[in-house]
């Protein structure tokens, strides 16, 4: 089981967690805005790797010749081969409610008993339907939501901030596209028991 959130999210949230964010959303979004230039052009974020790759992938040297951008889009390709290769189940963030049914679904099928098949779906049914909680951090109130929207008001900034996050967004469409299907999968047993 993998759950993932878009990356441009995630990064804000990251910044966010750390406390690291200003008095004002718009003090917060300039200073993420720097940490990305600053960083300069062929530098991606590359976080989603430490869960995705097996220790050995992860220990891959590569030739020095290679850019760090032939790096970090090979790790993409060895993660999205890890989420097939290794049948995950995925859940992600932004469609909270689903991943839990998915889960449930899953988990209902690896319990051995009937109790414990109760209690794996009472422990899911208390997120299903829910709505994910938004991230507001404990200083000023400021939200990922809200430092996203003042993000995507400079269509510059934008740019490089989808070039910095193209590698694990490229990995996160993939896994969203896998976890639609397993949703739709999961749905259709639920309607038809027959298909299981």
């Amino acid at each position: 089981m993998v759950f993932l959130r878009q990356p441009m999210t995630r990064y804000v949230s990251h910044i966010l967690y750390q406390k690291k964010q200003k008095d004002t959303v718009e003090d917060t979004a300039e200073d993420i805005k720097e940490r990305i230039r600053t960083w300069g052009k062929g530098q991606y974020m590359s976080s989603i790797y430490k869960y995705l790759l097996t220790p050995q992938q992860r220990a891959m040297r590569y030739d020095r010749t290679q850019t760090q951008e032939d790096v970090v889009a090979h790790k993409a390709q060895l993660s999205i081969g890890n989420l097939l290769r290794y049948n995950a189940i995925v859940g992600m963030t932004e469609t909270f409610s689903q991943s839990m049914k998915i889960f449930e679904h899953a988990m209902g099928h690896i319990v051995t008993s009937t109790r414990k098949e109760e209690e794996a779906r009472a422990m899911f049914s208390r997120y299903i339907g829910e709505e994910v909680s938004r991230n507001v951090s404990k200083r000023k109130g400021i939200s990922t939501g809200s430092v996203l929207k003042e993000l995507n008001k400079d269509e510059e900034f934008m740019a490089i901030f989808r070039e910095f996050v193209k590698y694990e967004q490229m990995i996160v469409d993939f896994a969203m596209d896998m976890h639609q299907k397993q949703y739709e999968a999961v749905n259709k047993v639920l309607i038809d028991p027959v298909l299981v």
